[in-house]
């Protein structure tokens, strides 16, 4: 997701990120996507909420209130830019990190969810789409070494989650 290379590269030196706001800085009014998003002063605000708290219980009106706007504007706004609700970007947002704490933890299903916010495993698990458990064995598996046609064994090869979010 675009969004998640964005977000590293704002993890990165600051150097390197005083490079990116000097760039977007100079870019025309009417470009879009998650950078032009983050730049508009509004529809930022909301965003570095998203991004620095996402087990919040954010609603829409929340988000507005923060950032200064009504809920309408805080829509359309962000809808312009991510082409996507808010509601909808902070799912998604949830589901990569815990797709991404999935894959590299050993935290129960339980804690990622909560520590992504989702109140229960339950809604967690609907709102993922695959088993959660069985999309972390998968992703483990397709980030081991692979095995040679030599060394290979016999068992089925798992079929790798594709997430369409």
């Amino acid at each position: 997701m675009r969004a998640e290379r964005a977000a590293r590269l704002l993890a990165a030196d600051p150097s390197d990120v005083e490079t990116l706001r000097r760039y977007i800085a100079q870019w025309p009014e009417g470009r879009t996507g998650w950078l032009a998003g983050a730049r508009d002063p509004e529809v930022g605000k909301a965003l570095a909420l998203m991004h620095r708290q996402p087990a919040h219980p954010w609603t829409l009106a929340g988000l507005a209130k923060e950032a200064g706007i009504s809920r309408s504007v805080l829509a359309e706004r962000f809808r312009h830019f991510l082409d996507a609700p808010p509601m909808t970007y902070l799912t998604g947002w949830r589901l990569q990190l815990g797709a991404r704490m999935l894959g590299t933890t050993s935290r129960s299903v339980a804690q990622v969810a909560a520590e992504v916010g989702y109140e229960s495993e339950p809604a967690f698990k609907r709102a993922f789409g695959v088993p959660p458990a069985k999309f972390r064995r998968q992703s483990r598996s397709s980030t081991a070494p692979r095995r040679t046609a030599k060394t290979r064994t016999r068992r089925a090869p798992m079929r790798q989650h594709v997430s369409g979010r």
